[in-house]
Order: C-alpha cells, then sequence, then structure tokens
C-alpha cells in the first residue's frame, strides 16, 4: 500500500508544482467605438477571463476595469493595438500585464483608481512593440519587476502623475527605448533600479513636481545610455548611485531642482558619466562623491549661483570638470563641500574665461572646491562707465 501512495505521488508531483494548467486565450471583441464592461461576458469571445488564463484586448477596443478582481494575464496590443481603463477594482495577474507584445503592436494602460499587485507579477509597458502606461491614481503593489521597453526595437512610456507605486525591480530602457516621466505621486523600488540595462538600450527618467521616488541601489546608464533629469521631487537612495556603470555605457544626471539624497554618488565606473548641477534651487547631499576617469562634473552657474554639493564624507576627484557661465554674477561659488576632506585630482578643468578661478579651501572641518569670477580691470571700467551713461541719461530724464 505505501508503495502504491509513493508511486502515486512520484508521478503527481510535476502536475501538483506546475499549478493549475493554461485554460484558455480569451478575445476581447466588444466594437472599437466605445468602452465597454470587463465583466461582461458578451465582451468576450471565451467568456471573461479567468485565473491563469490570457486576457487579449487587441481590436482597437477598449476594456473597462472599475470593480472586482481580475486575476489573468493581461495582453494589451499583441498583434494589433488596444486599451484597458482601470478605475477601480483589482487587477492581480497570474504572471504578468503586457502591452505592445509584437512589432508593430500599440497597448495603453490607463490607470486612475483600484489596485494592481502581485509578488511574482510583472508589468512590461512595450515588449517588441510600443506601450503607454498612464497612471493619475491607484495603487501598484508588491510588484516583481516594471519593465520600460522590454525588447530590442521596442517603445515604452510609462507617466506617473499621482498614486503610489512599489516595484521589487525597475527596468527603464530593459533592451529598446523607455521613457518615465514622474510629475506626482510615489514610487518605491527596493531592490535594484536601472537605466538603460543593457547594450544599446536607452532609458530616460524625468522626475520634477512633487514625484517622490525611493530606491536602494540605482543604476543610471548600466549598459547602454541612461539619462536621469531632475527639475523638482524628492530622490532618495539608501546605498549607491551609480552613473556609467559597464565599460562602454553612459551615465547623464541633470539637476536643476527638488532634493537628492543618496549614501553614495559614483560618477562613472566601468563606463562614461556626466553630472551636472545647473542654477541654485536644488538640495544635493551624499555621504560620499566618486568621481572616476570616466567622468565629469558640470556647474552651470546661473544669475542665482549654483547648489552646493554636500559631501558628509569624502570626496575624490579624476576625470574633467567643466564650469559654465550662465548669466553668474560676480563672486565666489562653492561648488562641492566635504566634511571629511577632498582627495584625488580633476585630468582637466574648463573655465568660462581668464576671468575665472578655481581652488579648493582646507580646514578642520572639511574641504571646499570653489571657484571665483572677477572681471579683469578693464571690464570692471566698462562697467563703471556704463553705469555712470545710465545714472547720467536718468539726471537728463529727470531734467526734462
Amino acid at each position: 500500500m505505501l508503495k502504491r501512495y509513493v508511486a502515486c505521488l512520484v508521478v503527481l508531483m510535476p502536475v501538483l508544482l506546475a499549478g493549475p494548467a493554461h485554460a484558455a486565450d480569451s478575445r476581447w471583441i466588444r466594437s472599437p467605438g466605445s468602452p465597454g464592461d470587463w465583466y461582461d461576458q458578451g465582451n468576450w469571445d471565451l467568456g471573461v477571463p479567468g485565473d491563469w488564463d490570457d486576457a487579449h484586448v487587441d481590436n482597437g477596443g477598449i476594456a473597462h476595469i472599475s470593480y472586482g478582481t481580475c486575476e489573468a494575464n493581461v495582453f494589451v496590443g499583441y498583434d494589433g493595438t488596444g486599451a484597458v481603463h482601470q478605475t477601480g477594482g483589482t487587477v492581480n495577474p497570474t504572471w504578468h500585464i503586457q502591452l505592445g507584445q509584437n512589432a508593430g503592436s500599440s497597448g495603453q494602460y490607463l490607470f486612475d483608481g483600484g489596485i494592481i499587485s502581485g509578488a511574482h507579477s510583472n508589468i512590461y509597458v512595450g515588449w517588441y512593440g510600443h506601450g503607454e502606461f498612464v497612471q493619475d491614481g491607484g495603487s501598484i503593489q508588491s510588484l516583481n519587476m516594471l519593465s520600460v521597453s522590454r525588447d530590442d526595437g521596442s517603445t515604452g512610456v510609462y507617466d506617473l502623475k499621482s498614486g503610489s507605486i512599489e516595484s521589487r525591480l525597475v527596468k527603464i530602457g530593459q533592451h529598446g527605448t523607455g521613457q518615465f516621466a514622474h510629475t506626482g505621486g510615489s514610487f518605491n523600488c527596493p531592490d535594484r533600479f536601472y537605466l538603460a540595462t543593457e547594450i544599446d538600450a536607452d532609458g530616460r527618467y524625468d522626475l520634477s513636481g512633487t514625484g517622490v521616488l525611493t530606491t536602494v541601489t540605482e543604476f543610471v546608464g548600466s549598459e547602454g545610455l541612461g539619462r536621469f533629469r531632475q527639475d523638482g521631487g524628492t530622490h532618495s537612495i539608501s546605498s549607491e548611485l551609480t552613473l556609467g556603470r559597464d565599460g562602454g555605457a553612459r551615465g547623464e544626471y541633470v539637476i536643476t531642482g527638488g532634493s537628492l539624497d543618496a549614501t553614495s554618488l559614483r560618477v562613472a565606473s566601468s563606463g562614461n558619466a556626466m553630472f551636472k548641477v545647473s542654477g541654485p534651487l536644488a538640495a544635493i547631499s551624499v555621504d560620499t562623491y566618486v568621481q572616476a576617469s570616466g567622468g565629469e562634473l558640470i556647474s552651470d552657474i546661473t544669475r542665482g549661483g549654483i547648489s552646493t554639493i554636500e559631501t558628509g564624507l569624502v570626496a575624490t576627484f579624476d576625470g574633467m570638470w567643466e564650469v559654465l557661465d550662465n548669466g553668474a554674477g560676480i563672486g565666489r561659488f562653492d561648488v562641492l563641500a566635504a566634511n571629511g576632506g577632498i582627495t584625488g585630482n580633476f585630468d582637466s578643468v574648463t573655465l568660462p574665461g581668464a576671468d575665472w578661478s578655481w581652488g579648493i579651501d582646507t580646514a578642520p572641518g572639511g574641504d571646499t572646491l570653489w571657484v571665483v569670477h572677477v572681471p579683469e580691470p578693464a571690464t570692471v571700467g566698462l562697467l563703471c562707465l556704463g553705469a555712470v551713461g545710465i545714472v547720467s541719461r536718468r539726471r537728463k530724464g529727470a531734467v526734462r
């Protein structure tokens, strides 16, 4: 009897481990002229998709989810086009939501409310085709991975206006061209965050407004071209932010506003990288700043000055430093302050003109990298004559 029981378990074990068998591919058949209810049996050729089913919205139609729980895999734009609009309810796919599956296809997901969840689930915005995900509310919870532009030739766009996302892994521009616009809401990545994951990939992230991005380990330009622009919002990295990780990679970070806080900022690892600070409106705080030979620091000094990179520990310099005069006034501008001191040397320093100079102040409380703009005497004289002329014209005008 025991032998028969064991033999039965051996036969059934692969089936038990595999889980439920794939049930069906159900396709959206409602006319593209108007949106339809996801849970209306008549909108599907094989009925409403259930657990482990594959739901295809591929005829140019729009499926609307406002209540209930969907546990099917969702394909929007498999060979053609399609859209899903979720305003409520819960979508908990068995494995994935895929937008723009094959080359030439296009899928759109409008997420305004409700929940998307699944610890083993992935969202692919553009597999071989084009995908677009627009979030203006709702909550994406405990996702395994968010990929924007999954494969070669694909394009993907994600627009986060409000709501929240939590995804263990994030790949913007995994193999193709991916863009993420973040103007509001919160985005939490508790593991690894990549821009331009693979060679020839192009990944871009734009953070502005009231958006909040929180990551642990972040790579801007992992193997391809990664670009991060921050004009506002809050960006926090609890471990390391690396620009230009692998050989052949390029990572660029431009900050004009908002706050950036990282344990470590590495400008170029084995690849090339650029970190640009423009104007005085950003708050930048890191524990360590490390710039390798393939890295470049660009200080774009505007009329209001420039934000100082506040470094709690040590800053290490290599590579290039370029200072831009974008309406800068006369005086001294502190570019970086390191409480633990500054080590290393730049390979090259480019200043806007002969009336600019730079240096490093050393003190027991830390070192400061600075640049000074002091016009040449002839220029000062011309400025004084110009001022006298303006006063003279004003006085003549007053007499009249």
